[in-house]
């Protein structure tokens, strides 16, 4: 895994912009977007599927997260807008993305804000506008936790990510998160190519400080500034029925408000396996020439 040397970009604000790239560099551009508490490095496991599916995977670092510069009081709607100057800088001109757990709504927005630049958009394990399902009634007892104090108490958010992430040694939060998770994502973490491999994008998420992972769940808090409805661009949504962090009734919100969508709900996938296993599937609808249904 490559979290000491990522590849950077110098936006127009003189902010850094790190990113991965993984599987094939001649491939289908598909950029990734990390999941919350998570970063760029959530998307190495995910390399050899991309090799084979001839998919060239652009994961970046959102802003504060890794090695990606903070940004004062972001939006949801400002992600956009760092995603055309990377796509630019690597002269891409239309593009596919994805993302997982928190990153979906990342996905959402580059669809809503680019839809002459994005082809297709993959919500994965994706979560919900908050105002749609207030109650998040599923959703596991510390992302309620950070969501609660990143919008009202944002140090006591950051106190709790420097004890519940930077506190542990990286193979005790491995097997904390494999303990959270359901069994599938155990199995999936077990068959990553580095034995900690989660631990260690979710430990990046902090490396310098807190504040990109309080930025992220604020944000989530949030209006996103676009009704779903508003989406142009055909959205594939995945959502495994095991999963302990993402009610299914979230991907089913989503299908039923974003016009061009279609619903995948797979069987016995938890939040982290469902990716493991099923981005094959997922890059090759998102990079495919013709007409495809989820």
């Amino acid at each position: 895994m490559s979290s000491d040397h990522p590849r950077r970009i110098v936006l127009d604000d003189r902010r850094l912009l790190a990113f991965d790239e993984y599987g094939d560099p001649d491939g289908e551009p598909v950029l990734s977007f990390h999941g919350g508490i998570s970063s760029r490095l959530d998307a190495a496991p995910l390399a050899e599927s991309c090799q084979a599916a001839g998919v060239r995977l652009i994961a970046p670092d959102r802003p504060g997260t890794g090695y990606s510069d903070s940004a004062a009081g972001r939006a949801l709607l400002d992600w956009p807008a760092d995603v055309v100057e990377l796509a630019n800088a690597l002269r891409i001109e239309r593009f596919a993305v994805m993302g997982w757990s928190l990153g979906g709504q990342y996905a959402a927005a580059c669809a809503y804000a680019l839809p002459r630049r994005v082809t297709r958009a993959a919500i994965v394990a994706g979560v919900v506008p908050f105002e749609i399902a207030p109650s998040r009634a599923g959703m596991s007892w510390a992302d309620r936790s950070l969501l609660t104090f990143s919008r009202w108490a944002p140090p006591l958010a950051s106190l709790g990510l420097r004890i519940a992430v930077g506190a542990p040694s990286v193979a005790r939060l491995q097997r904390a998160v494999a303990r959270d998770g359901a069994r599938a994502d155990r199995e999936s973490m077990r068959v990553d190519p580095a034995p900690t491999a989660m631990a260690e994008a979710i430990k990046h998420s902090i490396r310098a400080g807190t504040r990109g992972v309080v930025s992220d769940y604020r944000i989530y808090g949030e209006k996103w500034g676009f009704d779903l409805e508003q989406i142009d661009v055909e959205v594939g949504i995945w959502q495994g029925d095991e999963d302990t962090m993402v009610p299914v009734r979230d991907a089913e919100l989503l299908a039923e408000r974003i016009p061009r969508s279609g619903l995948a709900i797979r069987r016995g996938e938890g939040h982290i396996s469902l990716l493991r296993n099923h981005c094959a599937e997922i890059v090759g609808w998102l990079t495919a020439r013709e007409p495809a249904r989820v």
